[in-house]
């Protein structure tokens, strides 16, 4: 006796089906994980410092510096430039 012989064409029918069905889920399993590690990796990529070149550093640092220039102390109460100085500071350590 061959394979499928003897076996009715609805249970043959019913096979296929689920035959079928198992590939679909394992195609979908395959593309979510295929989407997970992409997700991974931009997650990696997000996390791992970000080197920044000298020239961008001084253009920056270049930028902060002429728009505290700008800045005229007396537009300010005493609270208000101290914050100002604090978090121009933060910013120059963050690059330094």
């Amino acid at each position: 006796m061959k394979i499928g012989e003897g076996v009715s064409d609805e249970a043959n029918d019913a096979n296929l089906s689920k035959a079928n069905l198992l590939v679909a889920v394992v195609r979908n399993r395959e593309t979510t994980n295929q989407q997970l590690i992409k997700f991974y990796e931009k997650m990696y990529d997000d996390l791992k410092p970000k080197s920044v070149s000298q020239s961008n550093t001084t253009s920056r640092l270049t930028e902060l510096t002429e728009w505290l220039k700008s800045q005229k102390r007396e537009d300010y109460d005493n609270e208000a430039w101290k914050t100002l100085l604090e978090a121009v500071k933060v910013q120059i350590m963050r690059h330094y």
